[in-house]
């Protein structure tokens, strides 16, 4: 992993983020989620997961934190770079950032068929709260969101 960046995303990097969000994810944000981001008015930091030497972004995380409270609102990992603990240890990195900066409860959702995150968010101790019913519709499949938290201290 030392061949890796993880820092904040900046508005120039709204319409790859959006593109690459699309090809990876089924409950992707168009760049007009990805642009609401970015308003004085925003509570969200957007952490992108890239090369040092090319700066090719692989990955993105978008949480939002109210006072001690935080939501991660999006994440996710290309496509081609899935399977090779990039996630685990982007996720690892900015749970880390979310104590320091005094955090104390995480919550999360995801979709019940997405079983490699649920098992990224649990074995990072993440725990089952409540399902939201029906809550995603996927290609005219519906799936139940999983409400899932961390108490950080």
């Amino acid at each position: 992993m030392d061949d890796l960046v993880i820092r904040f995303a900046t508005v120039e990097n709204i319409k790859k983020l959006s593109k690459l969000d699309k090809e990876t994810n089924s409950t992707y944000w168009n760049m007009a989620k990805y642009s609401a981001c970015f308003n004085e008015n925003s509570l969200n930091r957007v952490y992108i997961l890239q090369y040092k030497t090319s700066n090719e972004i692989i990955g993105c995380l978008v949480v939002d934190i109210i006072l001690h409270e935080a939501s991660i609102l999006q994440f996710w990992v290309s496509r081609q770079h899935k399977k090779r603990g990039f996630g685990k240890y982007f996720l690892s990195y900015v749970l880390n950032e979310l104590l320091v900066a005094q955090v104390r409860k995480i919550f999360l959702e995801v979709a019940e068929d997405n079983l490699a995150a649920i098992r990224l968010y649990k074995k990072a101790g993440f725990k089952n709260i409540y399902r939201r019913e029906k809550y995603y519709n996927i290609n005219g499949c519906f799936y139940d969101a999983v409400v899932m938290s961390l108490d950080l201290y």
